[in-house]
This record gives structure tokens, C-alpha cells and sequence, in this order.
């Protein structure tokens, strides 16, 4: 049902946006690594994608409405963020949960009190694992000894009241068991991605390359070794001894198009 409304003028058409062209841009994607697609055909993915995040917006403004006319906005407390990012051709590949790239893990979060008049911008990295421990300390919902054990995340309601947020952000994808890996961002901007069943190191410097084209795991070894220590920790901490299996690749079906019945 697309309008094409941020379409170029003139472009060609050689895809449509539908989910069939979608899924084996996908498929060619994970199959060769890399997918070969002309700068037009780039910018009508990112124009489609566009159009379905601007109809997203129009649904939700007639949701605030409609909430606006029962007056309950200044009794509820809204939380609006997201599981996951896109890549749309970023880093060559049209699809999401393949990789750990910031177009992937880095999502909007956004959180209105009741009543709240002010506004203000949080610049800090933070974690969707403090969603949970953030909504109950906002509510007020006392937590007992047991989930404040199995808690992994933090309450935000500190930085949201000025203070400063200092904790390491770990990623982490399964992707249909096409790939395993697992990421650290340090507060610094400092990022580790290591890709378990091939051992890959990529380094990125945040600060001076947002876009994480300069892997700099090769040169700046110290750095990369160091971040490889603490992300293995962290996930010995919560139980999980990357070291103690083997990472094979194979394929756990998520479309229906995938291993089809007989």
C-alpha cells in the first residue's frame, strides 16, 4: 500500500518495496555477505522505510488524540522506544539482527511523567535493560531482594534528575545461528564487536567514526584486548562463559519461507 510519497522523481522502479523483494535482499545479504545495489535503488529503500516510519507517526498522533480527549495524558506514563534499528545498505546489507552496528542497537527512548511540562535531552548511552528497573522506581513499585538480584539493568530516575550514568552497554545476536556475536561500548565511545565463531575483532572509536567504518582492532591491539577481557567477564558475571562452547553455525528458521515442511 505504499504512496511513495518520499520517492524520487523518476526513479525507475526496478523494486517496488514489497516483502518478497525485501526478503531476498535479505537472503543475498546473509548468503554473500555484502549486497551490490545502485545508489538509487539505496535511496528508494531508505525513502520506503521512511514512508513506513512517517505512517507509523500519523497513527500514533491520532492515538495521542484520542488519549488527549478520554484526559488521561496527565496520568500515565509513556515510555516510547524500540526493539531493534534497521540497516538500510549502512554496511551493505538490508536487514536487522545480523549485525551489532549502531544503525541496529542505537533506538530512540523516550519517557514522559504525568503532567510533565519540561523537557530535556540525556546525551549518555544507556541500556533497554533499565526500562524495567526504571518504570518501578517512577511508580514507586517496591522491589523485593529476589528481583533485585536477577536485576541487571539500573533505574534512570538518577540521570534523569541530573546525575551522571556511567556503565559499559553490552549488545548481543544470535541471528538464526548464522552468526554469534556480542558487543561492549565503553562510556568513553570506545566499542568492541567479536563475532564468536570466527573470532573477528572490530574496534570503532565512536567519537571521530559514528558510522564504524574504520575498524581499528588490528592497530590498536592493546585497546581491542582489553575490551575482549571485559566483555568476556561481563557475561561470566551473569552466567554465561562464552569460552565453555562451540559457536557452530547452522540455521534456526524464523521465516516461513525457511526449511519448509514437506
Amino acid at each position: 500500500g505504499y504512496d511513495y510519497r518520499f520517492v524520487a522523481k523518476g526513479y525507475d522502479r526496478r523494486y517496488t518495496g514489497s516483502a518478497a523483494e525485501q526478503e531476498i535482499l535479505r537472503e543475498e545479504g546473509l548468503e554473500k555477505g555484502t549486497l551490490t545495489l545502485r545508489d538509487a535503488d539505496v535511496q528508494f529503500w531508505r525513502a520506503i522505510y521512511d514512508e513506513k516510519i512517517n505512517r507509523a507517526d500519523e497513527r500514533f498522533r491520532r492515538f495521542l488524540v484520542a488519549f488527549a480527549e478520554m484526559e488521561l495524558m496527565d496520568r500515565t506514563l509513556f515510555v516510547i522506544t524500540s526493539d531493534h534499528g534497521t540497516e538500510l545498505f549502512e554496511h551493505h546489507r538490508i536487514d536487522h539482527g545480523y549485525s551489532l552496528y549502531n544503525e541496529l542497537i542505537r533506538v530512540p527512548l523516550f519517557i514522559r511523567l504525568p503532567g510533565q511540562q519540561s523537557r530535556g535531552n540525556i546525551a549518555e548511552r544507556v541500556s533497554s535493560i533499565d526500562l524495567m528497573p526504571t518504570i518501578l522506581h517512577l511508580l514507586d513499585v517496591p522491589i523485593d531482594t529476589t528481583v533485585k538480584q536477577k536485576l541487571r539493568g539500573q533505574s534512570l530516575v538518577p540521570i534523569m534528575r541530573g546525575e551522571r550514568y556511567i556503565q559499559e552497554i553490552i549488545s548481543e545476536t544470535d541471528y538464526r545461528e548464522y552468526t554469534y556475536k556480542r558487543s561492549i561500548i565503553t562510556p568513553a565511545g570506545w566499542k568492541l564487536i567479536y563475532t564468536l565463531e570466527s573470532k573477528q575483532r572490530e574496534l570503532f572509536d565512536l567519537n571521530t567514526d559514528p558510522h564504524e567504518r574504520d575498524n581499528q582492532a588490528s592497530v590498536n591491539t592493546v585497546r581491542a584486548d582489553e575490551l575482549e577481557r571485559r566483555l568476556f567477564a561481563h557475561f561470566v558475571h551473569i552466567g554465561h562463559d562464552l569460552m565453555a562452547r562451540q559457536w557452530n553455525i547452522g540455521l534456526n528458521p524464523v521465516y516461513s519461507s525457511q526449511a519448509p515442511r514437506k
